[in-house]
């Protein structure tokens, strides 16, 4: 988490919908997302997207084209993760010690769910595939911005953080705990 938020990145401002972006490193503002997020890109493609607040989300979809595949994306904001009736991709790393929290309420999150501070699944269903498991963190000489931009500094304040990087083999991983509410079971398929 800490390496990924020192990588030079391009500002995405605003709530995503309707973009199609290549593979790259991301620098997300706290705007609530909603609407369709196309990756376009080939298998190997890589995004990281990187917000210095909490990661918001209502009736939120992101979509691979081209080729792009789920285990290569990563969202790491510094503080909490929610989304809510979302079709979400890529592997969240909540890492901030204060604020890592990742919260789903309805909807789907293929990919991986990696909490410093606690995950809440409520009615959603969570899709994990052999390629997601062996995905690992991406190393930050592996990666490449689209263009000039500003990093995102994290804070790592509070509690030694988990070892995202050992954490290769898990799909919902948290330091404080790991929820599952709701009249819905949550599902891991």
């Amino acid at each position: 988490f800490a390496d990924l938020q020192t990588l030079a990145c391009v500002s995405m401002p605003g709530n995503l919908a309707g973009q199609s972006l290549a593979p790259g490193v991301y620098c997300i503002d706290a705007a609530a997302k909603a609407g369709t997020l196309t990756l376009d890109g080939p298998s190997d493609g890589v995004w990281v997207f990187l917000d210095g607040g909490a990661l918001t989300g209502t009736s939120f979809t992101v979509v691979m084209a081209g080729g792009g595949q789920p285990g290569n994306v990563f969202w790491a904001p510094v503080g909490a993760v929610t989304m809510t009736t979302s079709v979400f991709t890529g592997n969240i790393l909540a890492g901030d010690a204060t604020g890592g929290s990742i919260t789903f309420t309805g909807g789907t999150l293929t990919g991986r769910a990696l909490a410093n501070v606690a995950v809440t699944m409520t009615g959603a269903s969570v899709i994990c595939c052999d390629s997601l498991l062996v995905a690992a963190s991406p190393a930050p000489s592996a990666l490449t911005s689209p263009g000039a931009g500003t990093g995102v500094a994290g804070a790592g304040q509070g509690p030694a953080p988990v070892d995202l990087l050992s954490a290769v083999n898990f799909v919902i991983l948290s330091q404080s705990g790991i929820t599952n509410t709701g009249s819905h079971s949550s599902a891991i398929t």
